[in-house]
């Protein structure tokens, strides 16, 4: 392609030069000498843009390979074996509150062992499951 290329630009200079000295005017009655220029310059803009759109598509090939590259990938069923979603957290701690409300409305404001026994198990589990939300963030 590069020598036909050449070729080309030959074929162009040698039609310059025959109009600028006189030797040629038209090649045919249909055809002038001008427009087998702009003909030829057209192509070979045309393929410069190519070219440079290759260049281009080129590169961001390459960054988008470094960004694979540098990317690790988790497959779906890694995650569900072993991460537990956000939002289940965030119900167990819901229904932490719910439990520690309802064993305070079942004690009517007496503190006997139990109560203070199992209200204290409620609030550890609700505030270890806070202190991994907020190491998420």
């Amino acid at each position: 392609m590069e020598e036909e290329i050449e070729v080309l630009k030959s074929i162009k200079n040698i039609f310059l030069n025959l109009k600028y000295h006189g030797y040629i005017n038209d090649i045919k009655k249909d055809i002038s000498t001008d427009e087998v220029i702009i003909a030829i310059d057209n192509i070979l803009k045309e393929r410069q843009q190519y070219k440079d759109k290759i260049k281009e598509l080129e590169e961001e090939n390459k960054e988008l390979k470094n960004i694979a590259n540098n990317t690790q990938w988790i497959s779906p069923c890694y995650v569900a074996q072993n991460y537990i979603p956000v939002s289940l957290v965030k119900e167990k701690i819901e229904e932490l509150n719910n439990n520690i409300d309802l064993a305070i409305d079942n004690s009517k404001g007496g503190l006997d062992e139990e109560f203070i026994e199992k209200g204290s198990k409620m609030l550890a589990q609700k505030k270890i499951l806070q202190e991994l939300l907020e190491k998420r963030k």
